[in-house]
């Protein structure tokens, strides 16, 4: 394929005639009500996946007063505490 600014030199341009003409029938495409709808179709779907996909699920609600209780309970023992040393 030759583009027609190449046509008068006659250089071949395979490449950059081929992005043109791949361009212009996606815009065609684009175009056509069949090319909408499938469009419309595509991206419903794709911002379905992207509302499952959630990655920051947030900040934890912080307590203002979080309490710990704790029991105490006294122990008694009629023993007398021995220490021993291992020397």
């Amino acid at each position: 394929i030759i583009c027609s600014h190449c046509d008068h030199g006659n250089s071949y341009c395979s490449a950059q005639s081929r992005q043109e003409k791949q361009r212009e029938a996606c815009n065609r495409y684009q175009s056509s009500s069949k090319g909408r709808h499938l469009h419309a179709l595509r991206q419903r779907h794709y911002r379905q996946r992207k509302k499952e996909k959630v990655t920051h699920q947030g900040s934890p609600g912080l307590v203002p007063y979080d309490l710990l209780i704790v029991e105490l309970k006294r122990v008694t023992t009629n023993q007398k505490p021995s220490f021993s040393t291992n020397n």
